[in-house]
């Protein structure tokens, strides 16, 4: 097509058509790329968000798998279930000053409205300790240092080891936890299993999302839940280590109230948990 019957054609068509209907091009593309785009992200992160409060469509055997993997470990057999059998005192110590101390009293207070046997007393607490600092691993606060290898007797050594794997992982926080394992030292008047003491440490610079997500989960697994979820599970969750959630779900208070029912207790293994998980979990 020659030039001047390029522009005859053109002088056929209402002032400003072609630009419209480009416009309307355009718009109708980018459209359709952001509803494919809300489609994969409902795919990849949403639908999961959906399935964690959807939960109860689980079978009962799945919440038992889930839960046993939370506090067994991979390995059913290499560890029993540990909880806190006797009432927890915690204690927040901070190094200075510190914005986020009402934060950690509401989980807490949750974490004792789910079951745990959570006891705020203004004197001799210390069964469980927050420690908020910057200094994580008492390098420069022999405060700090005590705190950590005092763990209810634990070992120096066994301390410094836990600590020398957090430092490699470059933790903001994490938690330690000591209980009595029957199948080490005999130790006169511990409960198998039973937990006897707990450190959460906090770094103190967290703010906004990073700190609510560690508060929370340090403080959920120091209760008895250690292990994070599986990569596969087809559910979002605040156990699965990823940090997409700063609140726990439906589906984790559950966890957490299981653990604390009184029909458990602490030192059952794999087997006394696979008689005992399907009726709990099965009843209204």
């Amino acid at each position: 097509m020659d030039e001047s019957s390029a522009s005859g054609f053109s002088r056929h068509l209402p002032p400003g058509s072609f630009r419209r209907g480009f416009a309307f091009r355009l718009i109708a593309v980018a459209f359709a790329l952001c509803c494919l785009g809300i489609y994969m992200l409902y795919q990849r992160h949403l639908s999961n968000i959906a399935w964690a409060y959807r939960f109860d469509g689980w079978t009962a055997h799945s919440k038992a798998a889930l839960f046993k993997h939370l506090t067994l470990g991979r390995q059913d057999g290499d560890r029993a279930l540990v909880r806190w059998e006797t009432r927890v005192r915690p204690r927040i110590l901070v190094d200075g000053a510190y914005d986020g101390i009402d934060e950690i009293r509401l989980h807490l207070g949750a974490l004792a409205d789910n079951g745990v046997p959570l006891v705020f007393e203004e004197e001799a607490p210390g069964d469980l300790t927050i420690i908020v600092t910057d200094d994580l691993y008492g390098e420069s606060d022999p405060a700090v240092r005590r705190e950590l290898y005092g763990l209810a007797g634990t070992g120096e050594k066994d301390v410094r080891r836990l600590l020398s794997k957090v430092k490699a992982d470059r933790a903001q926080c994490y938690f330690l936890a000591s209980y009595y394992d029957p199948r080490g030292p005999l130790q006169v008047g511990l409960a198998p299993w039973g937990m006897r003491g707990g450190v959460v440490v906090i770094r103190k610079s967290l703010t906004g999302f990073a700190r609510t997500y560690c508060l929370m989960r340090q403080l959920t697994q120091v209760m008895g839940l250690f292990e994070n979820a599986p990569a596969d599970l087809p559910v979002v969750t605040s156990f699965d280590g990823q940090g997409r959630l700063a609140g726990m779900t439906p589906l984790d208070w559950s966890m957490l109230r299981l653990l604390y029912d009184r029909r458990l207790r602490a030192g059952m293994d794999a087997a006394e948990l696979d008689a005992l998980l399907p009726g709990i979990l099965s009843a209204p």
